[in-house]
């Protein structure tokens, strides 16, 4: 791919370009209006070359003291001051060449502060004023069309440093998300590192316990109280390595290759699943399963994408204690360019509080004291982002929520080129009612 190179415009590179053209602008002035009849003046010209110098005489200065304010604003005062001399030497009073200080003043407002701008306008119009007295000392000053121009020194002022300030503004708040998002990044990364490092500590344990757990349960009647404790042991010890093999999913380090994957059927499987698991219990739950038949298979991988959509599952379940109605819903989007396959669980509970939404995503975040280990819906972010797809939810407080995950169409991808997280805001959406 080839790379085009752009001007970067910093304060220095600006100051000194303006005063480029300006000097530019002047030699055209002097050729325009020579100074007492027909003959070239060389004085203004000299004055020409010397604002030439006075730019040469920048360029080695160092690009950051040109951050400082006090820098600009003397910059700004001397072409004032000698741009006001040479128009003064070259008669330009006669003409409307004047409107070179809006010039002026508009750069000077885009590169100090606001009341510096208005010294600026002070300045301008008090020498203008003085040099304009001087080439008519026959004439009033306090005429319409003099006046006119001064007010119109302090707008310049005014506008332009207004607008500088509202950039520099919105640069100052991109600047802290970017450093905010950098934070949490870092953040994410470390609680990732020390979950591997965990899990990795505590999964040859675990395999010891289960093995002899397992051996055990075949060496005991069926019908022992010895059979029922192992079975019980093998239980938590399953539910260990599943929290184990998600926090390996939290660290990075536990992912298989993206297959053809029939997401009809990860649903179905998932709700078997957590029916074996008697996960809806005895709650009064009403099961709605709306899938669409001739959906097009996703890059995905299975067991990873079941985890996903039972976390998701098991929070609606959560949310309706009284009971409710359960929606799971797959259907093919061409809302975009590139089209999206979507799965949806959708329920009729309590909603998700407002100010809870931004950190819903968060590792180790959880609303379910003393139960609940705020890894679900962090689990459920990873997983769609190395699916290179985006994970979206709408909610009411009262009424329900809407998760739906989003898988692109057109392309097979590697899910461990998808785990960063600028993939997530360009192609993820937060939608919230």
């Amino acid at each position: 791919m080839t790379q085009t190179k752009s001007l970067n415009l910093n304060e220095k590179t600006t100051i000194l370009a303006f005063r480029g053209v300006v000097f530019l602008f002047l030699c055209f002035f002097l050729l325009y209006a020579p100074a007492k009849g027909d003959t070239f003046s060389w004085e203004p010209a000299a004055l020409v070359l010397l604002y030439l110098v006075s730019n040469l005489a920048l360029f080695p200065v160092e690009r950051a003291r040109f951050a400082d304010s006090l820098i600009p604003i003397a910059i700004f005062l001397f072409d004032t001051g000698l741009i006001s001399w040479i128009i003064y030497m070259g008669e330009g009073f006669n003409s409307d060449i004047y409107l070179i200080y809006f010039l002026i003043i508009f750069m000077a407002g885009l590169q100090v502060k606001i009341w510096q701008s208005f010294l600026i306008g002070t300045v301008a119009s008090l020498i203008y004023v003085f040099l304009w007295t001087a080439a008519r000392p026959g004439e009033d000053l306090l005429n319409t069309h003099t006046l006119l121009r001064l007010p119109f020194f302090y707008l310049i002022s005014f506008f332009s440093a207004y607008f500088a300030r509202q950039v520099q503004e919105k640069e100052e708040r991109v600047a802290a998300q970017h450093k905010a998002e950098l934070a949490k990044a870092r953040y994410r990364s470390m609680t990732g590192q020390i979950a591997g490092k965990i899990a990795f500590a505590m999964n040859n344990p675990l395999a010891i316990i289960i093995g002899f757990g397992q051996s055990f349960v075949k060496q005991t009647g069926s019908d022992s109280h010895q059979q029922l404790a192992a079975r019980h042991m093998l239980d938590g010890a399953n539910r260990c390595r599943e929290m184990i093999d998600n926090l390996l999913l939290l660290s990075d380090q536990s992912w298989a290759p993206l297959d053809s994957t029939d997401l009809n059927a990860v649903v179905r499987d998932t709700v078997s699943a957590l029916r074996e698991e008697r996960a809806f219990g005895d709650k009064k739950i009403e099961l709605r399963q709306e899938l669409q038949d001739d959906l097009p298979p996703v890059q995905a991988e299975k067991r990873q994408l079941g985890r996903a959509l039972k976390e998701l599952i098991k929070n609606s379940l959560d949310a309706m204690p009284n009971g409710g109605v359960l929606v799971l819903r797959t259907r093919l989007a061409n809302e975009t360019k590139r089209g999206e396959v979507i799965c949806e669980v959708e329920d009729t509970g309590q909603g998700i509080d407002p100010a809870l939404l931004p950190l819903i995503f968060e590792p180790f975040f959880t609303t379910k004291e003393g139960d609940g280990k705020g890894l679900g819906l962090s689990y459920v972010s990873a997983i769609m982002q190395r699916h290179c797809g985006s994970v979206s939810f709408t909610t009411e407080p009262g009424r329900g929520t809407n998760f739906a995950l989003k898988f692109p169409l057109g392309s097979v991808y590697d899910g461990r080129t998808a785990s960063s997280p600028r993939i997530m805001q360009e192609q993820g959406e937060l939608e919230k009612i």
